[in-house]
């Protein structure tokens, strides 16, 4: 009798602890797999958020880019928005007018039928008042009007110092690296030139070079000699460079 009631108590005791040891293995169980919802979660929100980070950083980088193309384009136009420009700066005017509108269907610029529309009716002896009229919806400029000053005072020899004045000013930035210069000098010229071609595209300085291929190979402490040559106004439109 004593036999069964031990056997009955040891087989309530294997029971308990195989309870016991499935309770345990079900709370870590859930404890392991709460984590790893917590962590997929975090992984998901954070994958999200940086997706959205993209996505502005795109939407920036795209407006930036049109903002910039919009600048480059009218400022092939707002360089002759002047009262009493000269009828030869007025001429520039119609010609960068008339090579947009021939390689860029896209932006085309019109004149005003209320001002000048035709090149043949500018007087040398006459200024002109430029005026920006009309941009269209993205920002770029599609009208310009040109009238006669009220100021009967200038004359084609004002229009021609006024010239001067202007290509002495454009030809300064570049003067002073004429000659023999470091390779430093030489990479400071480059940005300078860079930098007014993309700007002022009424007035490109091209380069070229008798003895070099490319201008990759630069090297600050190597001399280079530097030349420069000039269009029918007195603009520079070409450097040389060559290394000695």
């Amino acid at each position: 009798m004593n036999n069964n009631k031990n056997t009955i108590i040891i087989i309530l005791i294997v029971i308990v602890a195989i309870l016991i040891i499935a309770l345990a293995g079900a709370i870590v169980y859930i404890v392991i797999n709460q984590d790893n919802n917590s962590t997929n979660n975090r992984t998901i929100v954070n994958a999200y958020n940086q997706n959205i980070s993209n996505n502005d950083n795109d939407n920036i980088s795209e407006q930036t880019e049109k903002e910039l193309a919009v600048q480059v384009f009218n400022a092939k136009f707002t360089q002759y928005e002047m009262e009493d420009a000269s009828a030869r700066k007025v001429r520039n005017l119609f010609d960068a007018i008339d090579e947009n509108n021939s390689t860029d269907s896209e932006h085309i610029v019109e004149l005003n039928e209320e001002g000048i529309t035709d090149v043949d009716d500018l007087n040398s002896s006459t200024t002109y008042n430029v005026e920006i009229s009309s941009y269209d919806d993205d920002g770029y400029i599609n009208e310009i009007i040109i009238t006669e000053s009220s100021d009967e005072s200038g004359n084609d020899d004002e229009g021609n110092s006024n010239q001067i004045l202007e290509s002495m000013e454009f030809n300064s930035k570049f003067t002073s690296y004429l000659g023999s210069i470091s390779g430093e000098q030489l990479k400071e010229l480059l940005k300078i030139i860079q930098t007014n071609n993309t700007t002022n595209t009424e007035h490109i300085v091209n380069l070229t070079s008798n003895n070099m291929q490319d201008l990759k190979g630069i090297i600050a402490t190597n001399m280079y000699l530097i030349t420069a040559t000039y269009d029918v106004d007195n603009y520079i439109n070409n450097i040389n460079i060559d290394q000695l």
